[in-house]
């Protein structure tokens, strides 16, 4: 099957569900089998309970689809197992039909037509009754309706776009189901739809203890400006976060480690609370490990983000030996020199890459484990404002590359002055326009000031490619 395009359905209802999604995706992105090609957005979805059991043991799923091409010859027989294999890593115990469980990978679409077995039909006959999985499986062939054009499979593209069409209009009360293979299934199934607070990158908010940052220098100096800032970032959908008490912005003064210590363990004291409240990932934005040990010593947290690109022995050795998850960011200075840049006539995607596959195996060869391992590309860290453009314009080629982890970081830096002469303070507005346009595939943290503004981005993300779904 080289070259044929899969789509695939994931779906969970234990365990934290984006959770699970976000796992088996990684596992699918680092499949050797397996090139991803686009993904759909996530959705939320009631589960079906079969009478004679609590509704409690069936708690929503969330629902994606995922569009891949092999990259190998795999028998057919053989692709059922490989998906099995990628549930079975995660913990899938398989039990009764409609039971919950942590992950299911499904096949929801071939390019190739593929044979009917006791194990297998594509697509599935009853698509119809699971709008949890026509809706992104829709969304995933219209992402990739170029390829379609004179196909094999275009009768079948066409149907299934009929078959979505049908399904909104019932969605719409002008149309009516069909009649339900499983007699206790609602009149209106799973209550599918689009979820606006569940997506596939994690957003980290950035806390910034420091006097003199570029856009929120001395917003948090006091406990309760840090608790109320955190607070606002959590219920506004941020998965972790970033806290730094030096400021990298061009002619930053250098903070001495006293200095960052003491900002960082202040910091700490209150997330400590917080954390009391919340679940979130703490990422610790330092590049001295001295500093870290000490903290390390007191406080919980989950990352290392260095933005010098952990060239210091002793920062490698602290992540390898705390197991710690690591950011290494691309930087030709830091803090940040408006003077130094990548010459003009250089392919800004080239040197990146090179630099990403040099660190990770300079990483991986003094201990640190890849899954430790995410890059970051370093906007604004000796690029121009059309080389950072130009990085983000081409992030499949480096995630693809790479294989790593990757984390973005653009929230309202310099070179969004391209589309906007307002000042670094009021540029959540252009950080989440370019936010809304960056293919949720290639890259895994998003870093940002303002967490709402980029939710609302990131959903709208989801939707863009789903406003026009007519293919003929």
């Amino acid at each position: 099957m080289r070259n044929e395009i899969l789509i695939l359905g994931l779906g969970s209802n234990l365990n934290s569900p984006i959770t699970q999604l976000r796992l088996a995706l990684e596992k699918i992105r680092k499949h050797p089998q397996f090139k991803i090609l686009a993904v759909s957005g996530v959705f939320e979805s009631e589960a079906q309970v079969p009478e004679g059991r609590m509704a409690t043991a069936n708690p929503p799923y969330l629902n994606a689809a995922v569009a891949v091409q092999m990259n190998v010859d795999v028998q057919e027989q053989d692709l059922v197992g490989l998906l099995q294999k990628i549930e079975l890593d995660m913990g899938r115990q398989r039990q009764e039909k409609w039971e919950s469980r942590c992950i299911d990978v499904d096949i929801l679409f071939a390019s190739k037509v593929l044979p009917v077995t006791a194990d297998l039909e594509v697509p599935h006959p009853r698509l119809l009754q699971r709008p949890f999985a026509l809706e992104p499986l829709v969304e995933v062939i219209h992402k990739l309706k170029n390829r379609w054009h004179g196909s094999a499979q275009a009768p079948i593209i066409s149907k299934l776009v009929q078959m979505w069409t049908e399904f909104k209009k019932i969605q719409s009360g002008t149309g009516h189901w069909p009649s339900w293979d499983q007699p206790w299934v609602e009149s209106k199934p799973f209550s599918t739809v689009r979820s606006q607070s569940y997506f596939w990158p994690e957003i980290f908010g950035i806390l910034n203890v420091t006097p003199d940052s570029f856009s929120d220098g001395g917003r948090h100096d006091t406990a309760e400006k840090i608790y109320s800032a955190v607070e606002k970032m959590l219920l506004g959908g941020a998965a972790g976060i970033d806290i730094g008490a030096e400021s990298t912005r061009p002619e930053a003064a250098l903070v001495t480690e006293e200095a960052e210590t003491l900002r960082l363990t202040g910091a700490f004291s209150v997330l400590a609370e917080l954390k009391k409240k919340y679940d979130f990932k703490i990422s610790v934005d330092c590049r001295r490990p001295k500093i870290l040990r000490r903290l390390k010593d007191n406080y919980d947290f989950d990352f290392v983000n260095d933005v010098s690109g952990l060239t210091d022995p002793q920062m490698k050795a602290f992540v390898r030996d705390s197991k710690l998850k690591c950011i290494a960011m691309h930087s030709l200075s830091v803090p940040a020199d408006r003077n130094i840049l990548m010459p003009d006539k250089t392919d800004p995607v080239d040197l990146v890459n090179k630099w990403g596959l040099e660190k990770i195996s300079e990483l991986t060869e003094f201990g640190i484990s890849l899954d430790q391992i995410s890059l970051d590309i370093g906007l604004g860290f000796g690029k121009t404002r059309k080389q950072n453009l130009h990085l983000l314009n081409h992030l499949s080629e480096i995630q693809r590359l790479w294989n790593v982890s990757v984390m973005i970081g653009l929230s309202r830096k310099s070179f969004l002055t391209l589309f906007t002469d307002r000042e670094a303070h009021q540029r959540d507005l252009e950080t989440a326009l370019v936010t809304a346009q960056l293919e949720p595939k290639d890259y895994q943290y998003l870093r940002v000031h303002d967490v709402k503004s980029q939710a609302l981005a990131l959903s709208f993300s989801s939707y863009r490619d789903s406003f026009n779904q007519d293919l003929n």
